[in-house]
This record gives C-alpha cells, sequence and structure tokens, in this order.
C-alpha cells in the first residue's frame, strides 16, 4: 500500500482548496437546511431523508455513520420574523446515523419552523 503526503488538496479549477487537518477537524461532515412547514429539504448534505415526527419535531437520516460527534449547531426562525414571539429554542440529539430535533417557541410550545440549519461535526 502507498502513501500519499500532501499539504493542500484542491478542486481541477483551483476554487477550492483544504489542508488535511481541515478536513480531519474542522470540516461539516452533515449539513441541512430544511422547511419544516411544508416539509422539504432545501439543500443538504450527507443527509438520505427528515422525517416528520409531528409538530415541532423531526429526525435528519444520515447517509454517512459518525462517531465522536464534537459539535452541533442548529439555529432556525419562523419567516414571519417576531410574530408571536418566536425565539426559537431547540432541543437535540445526535447518534451516530441521526438527529432528532425539537422545536419550541419562547412559550414552550413545539411548533414548526419555516427555517431549520443543522450541522454536525465530529472528531478524528
Amino acid at each position: 500500500m502507498s502513501t500519499l503526503k500532501v499539504n493542500t488538496i484542491q478542486d481541477t479549477s483551483a476554487a477550492n482548496s483544504s489542508t488535511p487537518q481541515q478536513l480531519l477537524k474542522g470540516r461539516a461532515k452533515i449539513w441541512w437546511n430544511y422547511n419544516q412547514k411544508t416539509p422539504n429539504i432545501r439543500d443538504s448534505f450527507n443527509v438520505t431523508s427528515i422525517t416528520d415526527e409531528g409538530t415541532g419535531e423531526y429526525t435528519c437520516n444520515f447517509s454517512v455513520t459518525v462517531s465522536n460527534a464534537i459539535g452541533f449547531v442548529d439555529g432556525s426562525f419562523d419567516g414571519s420574523g417576531h410574530d408571536a414571539g418566536y425565539a426559537d429554542i431547540h432541543s437535540i440529539f445526535v447518534g451516530t446515523t441521526t438527529a432528532e430535533v425539537r422545536a419550541l417557541n419562547t412559550a414552550g410550545a413545539v411548533f414548526d419552523c419555516e427555517f431549520n440549519y443543522g450541522i454536525v461535526f465530529t472528531g478524528a
């Protein structure tokens, strides 16, 4: 078996490059942009599907298995902005093949958000 040692990996157009360390430690392994109201995945990476579990709850299904999940960021908002005090709060559990998300408004009631964004990072 051979070993390839490089300082930078770059696409053929030279528009995108990364170091091996960035790829290992700093690049998102999974991400999604999801409309919970329709429901519809607008865009994603390493996501096979998103399952609507009911009002304010969904499960994001990964196309890869992850270990050492070290970071997760999720943010969302209602397209109407400040109506009814919607400042979203999320309860999130990231497993090896899924992320379970629950969205609540400031009153603590579950609700379907128009814009949901999730990102999963993993360790080595």
